[in-house]
């Protein structure tokens, strides 16, 4: 299965952070406001989401990356609030680790050097070969994660695209490399590894390479993007900055169950030792977590030669974060001042309302691209012919995903379900993205009249009852159970009986929706079978983010066996799926803008989906604490920044 179809990945971290004020981080100034917080010691943070691992090479909802951030760290980290390179701003990663970094040419052969006389808050060495180890850890666990690190690395001498050929070979060097990582016992033998070690750290048939003690080379080529042989990257750092690229203390994993192939450690999910600002002391998987400050940080006489680096500053104050199911008395206690800030699941227009009529409650709309990046949703229309057995599937006819497209009323969902906060998108690419719909093609239009009559081109004309007729009991559409999305279902419901497309509306839990997008013992979609009340030929589904790059987007739900679209839109265009892959390895803007037009029209006219809307997210804090620097990457907290305001 390609690594991308790993569904899981990105679901929970929209579900929980949809509307939440994860993915923010504050500024040092104080807020001129009457407005207290009951406490000084520390930071509170009510949330009703849980972290899923501390461990960096598994964690995948956004809560765990929030924790895992502020002790571990990656080589670099997005600046401030930006997200994406501009004129304005072309730096717009910042060192972490890496006090700088080299691209080569061509783009394949980055160089990152390390600062000098870096270490793990135990004082253990944390050096280039510290990377290496962290790096293949993460491949030979093998977790739902790892598919960060092999979209363009994968393991010494192997290349991802050919594995199939001999399976057996990737379990010898897997072993082998389990092994070799299970060496890095000592902190002496990770400050000078015996020759045999260091050979094959510096080897250069591999993804990662070590130069020298402080320098490492990534060397893009071998993972699952490139179909084609080695091929630049141009969103290498956005990857690069997130959890899976983090660096872990050898001696700390080795003392603690070590690397197991393809298995989790169970320490390491639950126990947190890293190099980052912030210790974990207090951890319950059932109530909360407290970080304090980690007074033996190893940049903490650096930081002040780089204010402008907010990543690398020292922590000033405990952080407590408390979880909150009810958002009651998530949105009580910031009030009474009891939490600093408080994080929702998601904020509809009830909740909104009401937190809005609090003086002490700071409620920030953001961008486009935050809800971008939490749930851009769509409405899927399943495209393969019916499995034998079970009813025939409409949806394979051109004209009935028109007729649905134009039946939808999106003006209405927007108004009605979200109280005006959402907008309207074309796909695949969301709103906010660089090379969102570059064509500036419009947004599909609610026309009543243009839907009747597409329908009435199709098999199923309306003067014969639609497909009221075949579906007395209606189509089965599932959707995910939380937020408004019931109105929304409920809306739709009425949208397509107008042009004789009955719905039965299911209403889904997290965990029965990536039920559905797998495949049963035959290998067959379980949503396109009878299993759970299906067939479903036509649901909701929705793209969240691990960073904000188009082909982030693209490879989950335009490409053919992407984890967003098989199984459910079940879209198959070899052409689009060699375009996907051009765009992700080009440098070029002109040519990139180019191919994520042809991709967005393709697909437009092909009436894949009919994209839907993407709500707003909203940040929200007791004015107390301060101003807000926004970044849409959701795992990017840099809790120091909240902290520091207790305290200056």
């Amino acid at each position: 299965m390609h690594p991308r179809s790993l569904r899981i990945a990105a679901v929970i971290v929209a579900v929980l952070t949809a509307g939440s004020a994860a993915g923010v981080y504050y500024t040092y100034a104080h807020a001129t406001t009457t407005c207290t917080l009951s406490t000084s010691s520390a930071i509170v943070v009510d949330q009703p989401e849980k972290p899923d691992s501390l461990d960096p090479a598994i964690v995948y909802t956004t809560p765990g990356w929030a924790i895992v951030q502020q002790t571990y760290q990656t080589l670099v980290m997005y600046n401030g609030s930006a997200y994406a390179p501009t004129t304005a701003n072309p730096n717009y990663m910042a060192p972490l680790l890496a006090k700088n970094w080299t691209e080569s040419a061509d783009g394949v052969h980055w160089n990152f050097t390390l600062f000098p006389d870096e270490y793990f808050s135990n004082g253990d060495p944390l050096n280039a070969y510290v990377l290496w180890y962290s790096m293949y850890r993460g491949m030979v666990m093998n977790q739902p994660l790892v598919y960060l690190l092999e979209e363009n690395f994968y393991l010494p001498g192997q290349n991802y695209n050919n594995t199939t050929d001999d399976p057996s070979s990737v379990a010898n060097t897997t072993a082998w490399l389990q092994n070799i990582l299970n060496e890095f016992t000592t902190p002496g033998f990770v400050e000078n590894p015996p020759a045999d070690v260091l050979s094959v750290m510096e080897a250069d048939n591999q993804s990662f390479r070590v130069i020298n003690a402080t320098t490492i080379q990534f060397n893009i080529g071998a993972g699952y993007i490139d179909v084609n042989g080695p091929s630049p990257y141009p969103f290498l750092l956005d990857q690069v900055a997130t959890p899976g690229y983090a660096a872990v203390d050898p001696v700390v994993v080795s003392a603690h169950g070590g690397v197991v192939a393809n298995s989790p450690n169970s320490w390491m999910a639950n126990d947190m030792l890293g190099s980052g600002p912030y210790n974990l002391t207090y951890w319950s998987p059932t109530t909360g977590y407290v970080l304090t400050p980690n007074h033996n940080y190893w940049a903490q006489s650096l930081a002040a030669s780089l204010p402008h680096d907010n990543n690398i500053q020292p922590a000033k104050s405990t952080i407590d974060v408390s979880f909150q199911e009810n958002p009651t008395i998530v949105v009580e206690n910031m009030e009474t001042g009891a939490a600093a800030l408080g994080s929702f699941a998601y904020i509809g227009p009830s909740l909104l309302s009401s937190l809005a009529s609090d003086k002490c409650l700071d409620i920030d709309a953001l961008p486009t691209v935050y809800g971008s990046v939490s749930f851009s949703g769509w409405i899927y229309m399943d495209q393969q012919p019916a499995i034998p057995g079970e009813p025939a599937n409409p949806f394979t006819n051109l004209s009935v995903r028109a007729a649905v497209v134009h039946a939808i009323d999106y003006a209405s969902i927007i108004k009605n379900a979200f109280g005006g906060n959402a907008s309207q998108w074309v796909g695949p690419v969301p709103p906010g993205y660089p090379d969102y719909n570059p064509t500036n093609l419009p947004n599909y239009t609610y026309d009543p009249s243009l839907a009747m009559q597409e329908m009435n081109n199709s098999p199923y004309p309306m003067s014969k009852g639609g497909l009221d007729s075949l579906f007395p009991n209606g189509i089965t559409f599932e959707y995910l159970n939380t937020g408004d999305w019931e109105t929304v279902a409920n809306l739709l419901k009425v949208n397509l009986a107008a042009i004789d497309i009955p719905l039965n509306i299911v209403g889904m839990s997290i965990d029965q929706l990536v039920e559905e997008q797998a495949d049963n013992s035959a290998g067959q979609c379980i949503s396109a079978t009878s299993s759970n009340g299906g067939p479903f030929y036509i649901g909701m589904d929705y793209y969240t983010a691990d960073y904000v790059g188009p082909d982030d987007a693209t490879q989950l739900n335009a490409l053919s066996y992407g984890g967003y679209n098989i199984c459910m839109s079940e879209y198959a265009n070899s052409t689009v799926d060699n375009w996907i892959f051009q765009a992700a390895e080009s440098l070029n803007p002109t040519t990139t803008s180019t191919i994520y037009g042809e991709i967005t029209s393709t697909m437009y006219y092909n009436y894949t989906d009919a994209w839907l809307v993407v709500p707003t997210s909203f940040q929200v804090y007791n004015s107390a604490l301060g101003g807000s620097v926004a970044n849409p990457m959701g795992s990017a907290i840099n809790y120091q920044m909240e902290y520091n305001l207790n305290t200056v």
